[in-house]
Formats: structure tokens, sequence, C-alpha cells
């Protein structure tokens, strides 16, 4: 036979889930004797629960079925399932079991299913009140026990103007943190709700109209069993069934049409939604069981592993030995100088509205258990406080303390699993801190579009650029010069680390020569610094280390500094027969010449000045 054993634990609860199929055609006398032998062997103390396809009728008075109950019952199971479970045109069998041990009869139901799903029918085993009065699980607040409309208008009365009078964001921070904590909890109420066959949610394609007819088909093949005999009957249910089964599958491919139609300009989307069709498993990218730490060691526990992760992210810049850049020659700016200087124009309250209706309901957080789906509900009276903070901060140059404390998860890239190296880190930011870096970014793009301060050649990280658009420049570089009948060299740069290593002093005076000077200077410097991570595996959580050098993954700032940071790259002067293009972190250098040798020799000198730009700014290039 076949089985599967399944050892699941619930709190302090231990059950033991057996299945089994037993073909008809098996050794009935071989299967009894090595299952008595099996459940022998099963813990006395667990919670346990024996099922499956047996293929022997315990409704029947005869050898083997008496032989098999009183194995069952020996071994301490008693049976839950005495009618029919297989039932053709002439007979009726019980043939598909469930017993329990361990398990009092009145905290069990079982249920026999009628369906056409095939020519058994469906058995169910429900447990209920296993918990005694001492581990009955607590139950903790969530969105939906507070409510919303009570909260908006405790939010919206509130004299935020005078509670938020400080000059210091991050006692503003505290403040507005305390009220709204205060106020949900004048807002909640205790509600625990039971999941009804209402709360289970339906498939997208599945309509109101194909639920009817589901519910019919049902109600046809409950009346074809007590007609087994009418043919004409038999074959209008057959009708109706392949029929509403055509009707589905078309439903189905029609929904995942119209998906792929809408997120045809979202490649992440577009293979979620190929992975959801093809039903290919969710993968745990944060799954890491074990590494080896800095002196070789592997290491399994799950703290230090998060300790050992959150200390190599914090490093990695000195942990790569990347040598002081030259004072002689600052970073090569090559004159890429903005004369004038950025205003940040006040923030909006109906700006941050705006920005709150777009989050999604579940990703991203606040604190206090403060979901995006509460923040939303609530943004047309809560975007006022926002404002006055973030317009304080604005004016100060200073960026909340309170906002620079974030979650890191690691998300495997490739390569050997157990190397830190291998694992990148994605920043897990509060949802109002992702709302004010919005409304920055806006105006600090608004500003260096305006000076054309981007070069052309960058397609990361920028509105109305992809990866297809770097493709079309360097494909038509390279056939253009292959029409001039000239040879083309391609040279492809991949820098180390490149989010982790951007040096802040070098970025800051690049802020400045980009006319980012002053107070908004200021705020990227207060931005940048003073950050602190922690590491998250599962439930388990590394101790916080401060941050000395990167921009932050997983933040809405952080690819706008970087491709502000590499930028004069693709300002190096070149001649005609030489491109750089970039695409974030990864370079493309493309040389072309009518002769091999002068190919060789300019490739060689661009690549010794764009090592020397790399140097410079800190960046090692990856040379594996």
């Amino acid at each position: 036979c076949n089985s599967m054993q399944l050892i699941i634990k619930v709190d302090d609860l231990i059950f033991s889930l057996i299945c089994i199929y037993r073909s008809p055609n098996d050794d009935l006398d071989n299967f009894i004797i090595a299952l008595d032998l099996f459940l022998s062997q099963i813990n006395n103390s667990f919670l346990s629960v024996f099922c499956g396809d047996i293929n022997i009728n315990i409704l029947k008075n005869s050898n083997i079925s008496n032989d098999y109950l009183n194995i069952m019952a020996r071994n301490g199971y008693l049976p839950c399932i005495n009618n029919f479970t297989r039932v053709t045109n002439l007979s009726g069998s019980c043939i598909d079991h469930i017993f329990i041990k361990n398990i009092k009869i009145n905290k069990v139901n079982s249920y026999i299913l009628r369906c056409d799903i095939t020519d058994h029918y469906a058995t169910i085993l429900m447990l209920s009140d296993l918990y005694t009065n001492e581990n009955i699980p607590s139950y903790t607040l969530k969105s939906d026990m507070i409510n919303t409309s009570h909260l908006d208008l405790l939010i919206k009365t509130e004299n935020w103007y005078s509670c938020l009078d400080y000059e210091n964001v991050d006692i503003m921070i505290e403040v507005f943190n305390s009220k709204l904590k205060e106020f949900i909890n004048c807002s909640s109420y205790s509600n625990i709700k039971y999941k009804s066959k209402k709360m289970f949610k339906i498939k997208e394609w599945i309509t109101t109209g194909i639920i009817t007819s589901i519910r019919n088909r049902q109600k046809l093949y409950a009346k074809l069993r007590t007609r087994p005999f009418d043919s004409n009957f038999r074959q209008y249910y057959i009708s109706y069934r392949n029929t509403l089964n055509l009707l589905i599958r078309r439903s189905k491919q029609l929904n995942y049409q119209n998906k792929l139609h809408r997120a045809q300009s979202n490649t992440k989307q577009v293979w979620n939604i190929i992975n959801e069709v093809t039903g290919k498993p969710y993968q745990n990218t944060s799954k890491i069981n074990r590494i080896i730490n800095k002196d070789g060691i592997v290491i399994e526990s799950k703290v230090d592993i998060c300790n050992e992760l959150n200390s190599f992210f914090v490093n990695v810049a000195s942990n790569l030995g990347i040598e002081h850049y030259n004072n002689s020659d600052k970073f090569l700016f090559n004159n890429n100088i903005i004369e004038d200087s950025i205003f940040l124009k006040q923030i909006d309250a109906n700006e941050i509205e705006a920005l709150l209706a777009k989050i999604k309901n579940h990703t991203s957080f606040y604190e206090n258990g403060v979901t995006n789906y509460l923040l939303k509900n609530v943004r047309k009276s809560i975007s006022l406080p926002l404002a006055i903070i973030f317009n304080k901060s604005l004016l100060t140059g200073k960026y909340s303390s309170n906002f620079k404390k974030c979650t890191v998860i690691p998300l495997f890239k490739s390569g050997d699993k157990l190397l830190c190296g291998n694992y990148r880190p994605i920043s897990l930011s509060l949802t109002l801190s992702k709302i004010f870096e919005k409304c920055i970014k806006v105006r600090i793009v608004n500003f260096l579009n305006t000076k054309s301060y981007f070069s052309k050649k960058q397609f990361g990280f920028r509105t109305g650029m992809s990866t297809n658009d770097a493709l079309f420049e360097v494909d038509s570089f390279i056939r253009k010069n292959i029409d001039k009948k000239y040879k083309v060299l391609g040279i492809f740069l991949d820098v180390h680390k490149a989010f982790d290593c951007v040096n802040h002093d070098i970025l800051l005076e690049k802020l400045d020569k980009a006319g980012i000077r002053g107070v908004a200077n200021n705020l990227f410097k207060s931005f940048i610094s003073g950050r602190t991570q922690r590491v998250k595996i599962d439930d388990f959580f590394s101790e916080s280390l401060d941050i000395s050098c990167g921009v932050p993954q997983g933040t809405v700032l952080g690819p706008l500094l970087f491709i502000i940071f590499i930028n004069d790259l693709l300002n190096i002067k070149t001649n005609i027969n030489i491109e750089l293009f970039s695409f974030a972190d990864d370079t493309a250098i493309l040389v072309s010449n009518p002769t091999v040798y002068n190919l060789y020799y300019e490739a060689n000198n661009i690549l010794n000045t764009v090592y020397g730009w790399f140097c410079k700014n800190k960046l090692k290039l990856n040379l594996t």
C-alpha cells in the first residue's frame, strides 16, 4: 500500500495524521500483518487520525473485515465512518475509512459528502473544543475590530497644530504615535469572528451565474442517485455537467487573459500570473536553515544566522577592502554641476491623501499593529497631522529617527546558500516613511529633470524607461557600426554590492553638485545617517546595528540616490566610437573601430578610465 504519516504540533497538542491507500489488488493478509505492526509503533500519547481508501468493506460481515476492525480496535482506534462511501447502480460499500485515537468521541463530527468528483464519496472529519480552559489561544486585536468611522472622527477633531507644536521632528512623531494609539484604543471593541462558508475566498473566475449552475449540478446529481436506472436523466446530467465544466474552463482562461493584459507593463506581475497558472509553488526566499559564519563554521541557530547576516550587511564595504579615493582628483565629476539650488515645496495634505489611497492593503507596515488597511481608511483625517510633521522635516532638514529603523529580509540571489555574500538585504520600511519619501522624490526628480541632469544613457529606476529602451540603444549602436564595416567590442560591468557600498560623503557632495544644497542636502544627510537595521528570518530577529555606508534597498529614495551617485560615470568624455550605457548598477561599454588593433587600444583606454572612476568612488567591480 501507499502511506504517509504527518506529525502536526499545535501549541501543546501533537497530532499524528496517517493516510493510506491500499490497491484492491494488494494481498490482504500481508496488509493486515503490516498494518498491525505499523500501528503498534506509533506514540500512544499522540492524538491520532487514521484515514484512507483501504478497499475493505467494513459493512460486510467477512473474516477480512473483522480482522481489520479487530486490529484497529486493539491499537485503540475507533471508527467514525459507518455508511456507504462508494455506491454503484447495483451495490454500496464502505471502503473509505476514518479512525481516531486518544480523541474523545464527543469532540468529533464526521460526515459523508455525496459529490460527483469521483465514484467515491468524500469523507470529512471535524475536530472541535480540543483545548482545555488553560490553553485556549488568545485573540489579538486586528483592524476588523476597530471602528474606523469613530477613529476617523477622533483624528479629525484633534487640534493637531497645537498638539504638534514642536521644533523636534522626533518629538512630533512620538506625540503623533501616542495620540494614534490612544484613539485606536478608544475605537476598538472585542469581536471574535468564526469562519462561515461565505468567508471562504471564491476563485476570481467563478461568477454568480457559475455558482448557481454548480448548485443546480449538485441537485441533479442528488436526484440521479435516486434514479440510477433512468438512462435519459443520466444522459441529461452528463450533458449538463460537461457544458458547465467547459464554461468554467473558458471563464478561467478569459480571467487570466485579462490579468495578463492588465499586467503587460509589469514583468514581475506577469511572472506571478504565469507561476499561478502553472501551479508553481511560492518560494519562501527568507527560508534560511544554516550559513557559514566569518570564522568558517556552519551555524544553524536562527538567531545566530540573523546576527551573522546583519553583521555582514552593515560591514560589507569594509569587508571588500575598497581603497580610499584620491583627493587630488575628486570622484571624476566631469563638470556635471547645477548652479541653481532646489527649493523643497511644502507638502499639501491632499498630496498625502492621494498617496495613501494607492497603498496596498497588506504590504509594508507601521507600528503598534497599525495596518495599511487602517491607514487607508482614515487617510482623509490623518493626512493633516502627517503634512505638519513632513513639512517640519523639510523645514529643518531632519529626517525622523523613527523612520530610520528598518527590518531587513535576506533575499537569496544565486550560488551557495551557505555564503552570506549570496543574499541581498531588502529593507521593510515603515509605510509613512515611504509616503514621505515619495513626496521628496517627486520634488527631486522634477528639479533634476528640468535641469536635464540625468544622462540619457541611464535607463534604470527612471519613469518611462526600461530594459527594452536600453537594449534598443545597444542594438542600434552595434548595427550602425557593423553597417560601416567597423569591429564592435562590448564590455559588460557589474558592481559588487553596489547599493551597500555607496559612500555617504561622496554621495552628499554629488548631491551638492546636483543643486541639492543647504536644507535639502541636510535632509538627505539625515536620511542616510543614523540608520539602524535588524535582520528577520521567520519569527527570529537579530540585534539592531548601525549602518555607516550604502543606500537602503527597499526604500523609495534608495534607487534615486544610487542613480544620482553613478550618473557622472556616464558623462565621462569619449570619442564618437565609444558609448556607455547603464541600467542601475549594470554598465555596458561599447567600442567600435575599423581595425582590431585600434579597437583593443581604445577599449583598454576607456576601461582604465572607467576603472579609475570606480576606484575613486569607492565601488568595486565584480570580477567573477
